[in-house]
């Protein structure tokens, strides 16, 4: 396995992709229910945290292959929780995928998330293919982004809030 993984040029299809182990880190419990059906409707595995510090407690008991983080959650922001991913994986030769999710759709906050050390983006509410694609993107076509899917259960991490309409999540269905 290379240190360093490599993205690949031409994304494997969804049904021919590893199983992944996935954090989701999100506070509305319409959201986090849709994310899971989308989730586990393809065969991946989820466990659910409602903020940056359940999130970064999560990681340090198991090992994840992807984190989808919500921007604004109570207690620690996705922000805040990032920061603290990048700044213990620093020296370790890892990277966690980490992908933004957000109903920031405005100019600049796409930039905002890749500055603060996520890999990827999505606003919500967001349709079930754009939401597969951006995943695709984050997790190479083995499902082993770097080490750290390498060794479950290894401690790597030490350990505003979002509300859309119903109507709105209904176009994650």
């Amino acid at each position: 396995v290379p240190a360093v993984p490599t993205a690949p040029t031409d994304p494997a299809p969804l049904g021919s992709r590893a199983r992944l182990r996935v954090l989701l880190a999100e506070d509305n419990p319409v959201n986090q229910k849709l994310t899971v059906r989308l989730l586990e409707s393809h065969g991946h595995s989820v466990v659910v945290v409602e903020n940056g510090r359940e999130a970064l407690a999560m990681l340090a008991q198991q090992s994840f292959d992807v984190v989808l983080m919500d921007v604004q959650m109570p207690e620690m922001d996705g922000f805040a929780a990032t920061a603290r991913i990048r700044q213990q994986e620093q020296g370790t030769g890892q990277h966690l995928p980490i992908i933004a999710l957000t109903a920031h759709a405005l100019k600049g906050d796409q930039e905002r998330c890749l500055a603060a050390g996520m890999d990827d983006y999505i606003s919500k509410p967001f349709q079930p293919e754009d939401f597969y694609e951006v995943l695709a993107r984050a997790v190479p076509p083995d499902g082993r982004p770097g080490q750290l899917a390498e060794a479950p259960g290894c401690p790597l991490y030490s350990g505003a809030n979002d509300n859309p309409a119903a109507a709105r999540a209904g176009s994650l269905e």
